[in-house]
């Protein structure tokens, strides 16, 4: 009887050493995957975001219109290879007049304002090396019409600048 409870301690041991290994091999398993793919998921999104780039093309014309305010037009050319912009999510453009957010009512495409804003540049798809001119409306306040303003176009990427002196 002593040599079978030898046996059988020997056994149970075996047992429990292999029950640990596998524990501890699961348990690093899971944890490089989730890290693998965390990593992983930043890296693309990084990348997309990178690609969504745009250009100013062009000098933005500025002026002012009676009773409707600044009015400035300006040609923005997406800089990227891939990934098309505001196509994931909406709005990824977003444009902002001297230190002022504007809403996308205030900045639509040159070819017509468009129903509910469609055309407004944080809903437009705008596709790689392609280029688009937009509108730009702002308030009549006379402090904006007779100073110097910048124009911001924030993307994906970053934001651009442009300076505009608007003329009455």
């Amino acid at each position: 009887m002593k040599g079978l409870s030898t046996i059988l301690a020997m056994i149970l041991i075996v047992i429990i050493v292999v029950a640990l290994i596998g524990l501890t091999y699961t348990f690093a398993a899971n944890l490089f995957s989730t890290t693998t793919e965390t990593a992983t998921s930043s890296v693309t999104t990084t990348t997309k975001n990178m690609d969504k780039t745009v250009q100013i093309i062009g000098v933005p014309t500025c002026g002012v219109i009676a009773g409707q305010g600044i009015t400035t037009t300006f040609t923005i050319k997406h800089g990227g290879a891939t990934f098309a912009i505001n196509t994931e999510r909406k709005p990824e453009l977003t444009v902002m007049f001297g230190s002022t957010v504007l809403p996308n009512a205030n900045v639509t495409l040159s070819a017509g304002a468009g129903v509910g804003c469609i055309n407004c540049i944080g809903n437009v798809t705008i596709n790689p090396q392609e280029m688009k001119t937009f509108n730009l409306t702002y308030g009549n306040s006379s402090a904006l019409i007779t100073a110097t303003q910048k124009l911001y176009i924030v993307s994906p990427a970053g934001e651009i600048s442009e300076t505009l002196t608007c003329a009455t």
